[in-house]
């Protein structure tokens, strides 16, 4: 999502007749209060009924030294030192600065975020959405799911797919 929101930012999606972004992160810190807090999200139904979509160990994020294969994100200091996955992140976060960049955007755009997402805080959609005003853009909040139930809550499913329907030409099929 943070990726997108730069595109847009700097114009190349422009064509885009809208854009939805799930919790996307302007800042990175996770600690372990962090990881706990979304275990319980990572082991709800919801998560864990995608198993038939991503295998058993599909859905298990990419921190430490957990499926680098997967997740071949990875920087390299000039001295040789590798980052984490998580100060990589970070690191590329701040060279977007996004917050100080997304009221380039000119394409209408929804922002879902959960105030039960304990690694994209809230409040990061929230500082998004008011710099964010052009083109009707919107936030959606969402008050249960947590940053790896949100793709499959049935509220987020509901509003990206009542976005797209709002957007679409009459007569189209979505």
């Amino acid at each position: 999502g943070s990726l997108v929101l730069d595109a847009l930012a700097s114009g190349a999606l422009d064509r885009a007749a809208s854009a939805t972004i799930l919790s996307a992160p302007v800042d990175a810190r996770i600690g372990a209060r962090t990881a706990v807090a979304e275990v319980r999200g990572f082991f709800s139904r919801a998560t864990l009924a995608q198993r038939e979509h991503y295998g058993l160990w599909g859905l298990v994020p990419a921190f430490g030294p957990v499926k680098r294969a997967a997740y071949p994100f990875r920087r390299v200091d000039a001295d040789g030192r590798a980052w984490s996955y998580v100060a990589a992140v970070q690191r590329l976060l701040g060279e977007m600065d996004l917050e100080n960049r997304v009221s380039d955007i000119r394409v209408p755009t929804l922002l879902i975020y959960s105030h039960a997402d304990a690694i994209v805080p809230h409040d990061q959609g929230l500082r998004l959405s008011k710099k964010l005003r052009r083109g009707g853009s919107n936030l959606r909040s969402l008050t249960a799911a947590t940053h790896y139930t949100l793709p499959f809550d049935p509220d987020t499913l509901v509003s990206v797919t009542g976005w797209i329907r709002s957007r679409q030409p009459a007569g189209e099929m979505v």
